[in-house]
């Protein structure tokens, strides 16, 4: 009858479909429309169609020890940057950062030092103020005050790295994926307030 649903057939040893049950391989096992699309998905998805106690079964891609173990570090470093990527919080504002930002407060902190010693004189340009990310200043009236915000911005971004570490060191020596669930990267990560 031309109006007859297409008969699908699964061959395991070819890992393929066909439709004509005469011409496919001695193992193809006649197969439903839904089955169909569930077998091509799954094994799309890089799983298998395998014969369990004499039935077909999609069984879909593992995921590796190995994969659970990368996952785990690109959420600590996605957990770390979006820390960076906030700032420093200080005086209701935030400080940039970027590795910019940071060789700009190196500057402005080794002035600070040269002006504490009484080498230089403090800058009014770095009197007048840190810009922050919201593009407003944060005052720096002494050199001191200067030292004081470096040190802490230094201070915050050197914890920031050096959790990520930790929680990294930790991801890979876990020796299981229960290991690897025990690992909060949520947890123990610094705070900014000066």
């Amino acid at each position: 009858m031309l109006n007859d649903p297409a008969k699908f057939y699964f061959a395991p040893s070819t890992r393929g479909f066909y439709i004509d049950a005469q011409a496919s391989p001695e193992d193809a096992v006649e197969i439903t429309q839904a089955q169909h699309a569930e077998f091509l998905g799954v094994l799309n998805a890089g799983g298998s169609v395998q014969t369990i106690d004499g039935e077909l079964v999609a069984v879909p891609r593992g995921v590796s020890f190995a994969d659970q173990q990368a996952d785990k570090l690109r959420l600590i470093e996605a957990k770390a940057n979006d820390l960076l990527n906030g700032g420093y919080a200080t005086a209701g504002l935030h400080v940039a950062l970027t590795d910019a930002s940071r060789a700009d407060l190196t500057a402005m902190a080794t002035t600070a030092g040269f002006a504490v010693s009484g080498v230089v004189p403090w800058p009014e340009s770095y009197q007048l103020g840190w810009i922050s990310i919201e593009n407003v200043r944060i005052p720096l009236p002494t050199p001191e005050e200067g030292i004081l915000l470096a040190a802490a911005i230094g201070d915050f971004y050197a914890r920031i790295k050096q959790h990520a570490r930790s929680l990294k060191d930790a991801a890979n020596l876990a020796e299981d994926a229960d290991d690897l669930a025990e690992i909060d990267i949520e947890s123990g990560w610094p705070g900014s307030e000066l």
